[in-house]
């Protein structure tokens, strides 16, 4: 008989410490969202398309939370593909850095690119923690 599946205790993480930082980093991740509207100078920002999808980009991070406090797999899912965007967003948003010229709207100012740099690093971070507790539920789910 196969035994089932379980989480082990020499893991590098824990479920509680990934469920906290995940949570941390979409609260995070939707204050730099919202600092495009009071420290970008750019008017793109404020055009119909960009407006809509910052409007999606929020309501995925609030299922998003709402379901990952009810951890579902969905709900780290949503975080996840929705990181892995953000992550790409942002570093498109900061191709001027290497390459001299910007692709989605103008040169971003300095501050902009930081904040846009501190976004990479938090999405990165959503990006690890939503990998790690979709597959520490499958496990544990397996386990039972």
């Amino acid at each position: 008989m196969k035994k089932p599946l379980s989480i082990t205790k020499d893991e590098k993480t824990g479920f509680k410490i990934n469920q906290k930082l995940i949570q941390l980093s979409l609260i995070t991740l939707a204050i730099i969202g919202t600092s495009y509207y009071w420290l970008d100078d750019r008017p793109e920002v404020y055009q119909t398309l960009w407006l809509t999808t910052a409007a999606v980009w929020y309501v995925i991070i609030s299922m998003s939370i709402l379901l990952i406090l009810n951890k579902t797999r969905l709900g780290y899912f949503m975080a996840g593909i929705l990181s892995w965007i953000t992550l790409a967003f942002l570093l498109v948003d900061n191709f001027h850095v290497v390459f001299d010229t910007s692709l989605i709207a103008s040169q971003p100012s300095e501050l902009m690119t930081i904040r846009n740099f501190i976004g990479i690093l938090f999405a990165s971070i959503t990006v690890v923690t939503s990998h790690n507790l979709f597959h520490k539920i499958r496990l544990s789910i397996e386990s039972e």
